[in-house]
């Protein structure tokens, strides 16, 4: 298969005023990751630029990049800078001329607002050199962006690392302004570019992958498992980029050395199933159909038969599920809709029981029914929406149940307060096998929950997260053991196929990826008795 060409359209380099030992700032590190993971182009933010000053970023910015033809720079201005440099306007030229493709300001950062006006001049003069504003949603306020839409209709904004649970606030922006595109790097829907072209032209959705934070590669499975035609996955993948950078469509050049990448890679590369290795999906998620919705966040192939064929698209074999119904009202109806579902389509679905402690009948419920008669093998307690502790005593009996029989448990983690609560339960009932739920959020949280994997043999961890943090899957197989890491991918809250493409594209033996995505998920799995 021929390269598909990637642009980065958000990553960044340089020192910043607190970082993980873990997270890389050199240009270097940069580099050798875009060769790896194949991606050809990337326009680079210096973080210098935000927590210090914008034009020693900037400076900089220019001398790293203009060493490499793969790099292009975004340069960063607050809009005060008429009251601040005595050149005005001739410093944005001076940036222009240097070869500067587009600029950023960062309103937390610099503490401005993004009113038409406080941003008047520099808009104006990034829409007369036809050069588009780059913005942070965590940065921002989306009231303040929509003025800013339409007070510049013919300014082009991108709004970078928005998340898929700020889409209700997000899709009707780019519904109502024509102006505004954005990156996919958080916003992780499944099969976000045909969303984006059965709503807004797939025109306005760009590859992003917001480097360092984020691993590149584990980000172009977005398009390459998408349903959209091939020639709009390039657009996805460069061709939006550099359209909107004013770049030559020869700008970007295959790499011409072999690929490092191993054959499960390669396979995702084309948007193919992975076949050859067992996937069982550790943590997912469904909605009842007749619900249609959640109030939380926009869903989509939500139901059984979606996600099936949500499933069949990447190549996973296996999920185990908690239906959302029971991770905030009802346990008893989730059960229900977990069952019908495993029935449905047999060996696709393997239930969690789910129970709200706060209706004794559901308790009782699920021990006697989804567990003694069912067989239900997980327990899915979910006390972010209960507000209850994991040790409180109205879980007592239900736990009791779960080690008497071996059972497994999956914890929302990446509070402090779950690591005390986990390790009590743990040693409280020792025969269960207890799964920390998106140990891979961030370095702090896989040290957190590596402890405590590698002080308790009953004690796992769970990966998924949006951030895709780079290098933590690695993290925690050299850190807690490779019998210790599990796959699973939150769906259909999230795609799956980047949350498989951050194992898959890890720098791990293969042996140890099987291991990850359903190896030790099926040792688990066959402790259980009844």
């Amino acid at each position: 298969m021929a390269q598909r060409l990637f642009f980065d359209i958000n990553a960044k380099i340089g020192k910043t005023h607190k970082r993980d030992e873990m997270t890389p700032y050199q240009v270097e590190t940069l580099l050798d990751d875009m060769d790896y993971y194949r991606v050809h182009g990337a326009l680079v933010d210096n973080q210098e630029g935000c927590d210090y000053s914008y034009v020693a970023g900037n400076d900089a910015l220019l001398q790293r990049v203009r060493k490499n033809d793969r790099l292009f720079a975004v340069a960063a201005v607050a809009p005060s800078y008429r009251f601040e440099l005595p050149e005005g306007d001739a410093y944005l030229q001076s940036l222009v001329d240097a070869g500067v493709r587009a600029f950023t300001t960062k309103p937390g950062y610099f503490v401005h607002s993004l009113s038409p006006s406080t941003m008047d001049h520099l808009c104006a003069f990034m829409a007369d050199k036809g050069l588009p504003l780059l913005l942070d949603a965590p940065q921002i306020e989306m009231g303040e962006l929509e003025e800013l839409l339409r007070a510049f209709p013919q300014l082009n904004v991108v709004l970078l690392t928005a998340k898929w649970a700020m889409n209700r606030r997000v899709y009707p922006l780019l519904e109502h302004y024509g102006n505004l595109y954005t990156d996919l790097s958080a916003n992780q829907s499944i099969d976000l570019p045909m969303i984006f072209k059965r709503h807004f032209g797939v025109e306005r959705l760009l590859y992003g992958s917001g480097y360092p934070q984020r691993m590149m590669g584990a980000l172009k499975t977005m398009i390459a498992y998408s349903s959209v035609c091939e020639r709009e996955k390039d657009m996805v993948a460069h061709g939006n980029a550099l359209r909107l950078l004013r770049l030559p469509a020869d700008t970007l050049k295959a790499y011409a050395t072999p690929s490092r990448l191993d054959d499960l890679a390669l396979t995702m590369e084309e948007g193919k199933p992975l076949s050859g290795v067992f996937i069982l999906d550790s943590h997912a998620h469904m909605l009842d159909k007749e619900a249609r919705v959640v109030n939380f966040t926009m869903v989509s192939d939500a139901d059984p038969a979606s996600m099936v064929r949500v499933m069949d698209r990447t190549g996973i074999d296996q999920a185990i599920v908690s239906p959302f119904e029971g991770l905030m009202t009802d346990g008893v109806s989730s059960d229900h809709t977990i069952l019908q579902a495993s029935q449905a389509y047999p060996g696709r679905f393997i239930p969690y029981a789910c129970a709200n402690p706060h209706f004794a009948d559901d308790i009782g419920t699920v021990v006697a029914r989804s567990h003694a008669a069912h067989h239900f093998p997980g327990l899915k307690p979910y006390w972010v929406y209960h507000g209850l502790p994991l040790t409180h005593d109205k879980y007592r009996d239900w736990f009791s149940y779960a080690n008497e029989h071996r059972l497994f448990m999956l914890i929302h983690s990446g509070e402090d307060h779950i690591i005390p609560e986990t390790r009590e339960l743990a040693l409280r009932y020792p025969d269960m096998t207890f799964l920390l739920g998106h140990s891979g959020i961030s370095f702090r949280v896989a040290r957190m929950n590596a402890a405590l994997a590698n002080e308790l043999p009953n004690v796992v961890c769970e990966l998924n997260f949006t951030n895709l943090t780079r290098g933590v899957v690695k993290f925690l197989v050299d850190t807690c053991g490779p019998d210790k890491v599990l796959f699973g991918t939150d769906m259909p809250l999230r795609d799956p196929a980047p949350q498989l493409g951050w194992i898959v594209y890890e720098r791990l033996p293969r042996e140890v990826k099987e291991q990850i995505l359903s190896g030790n998920m099926k040792r688990i799995l066959a402790r259980c008795r009844w």
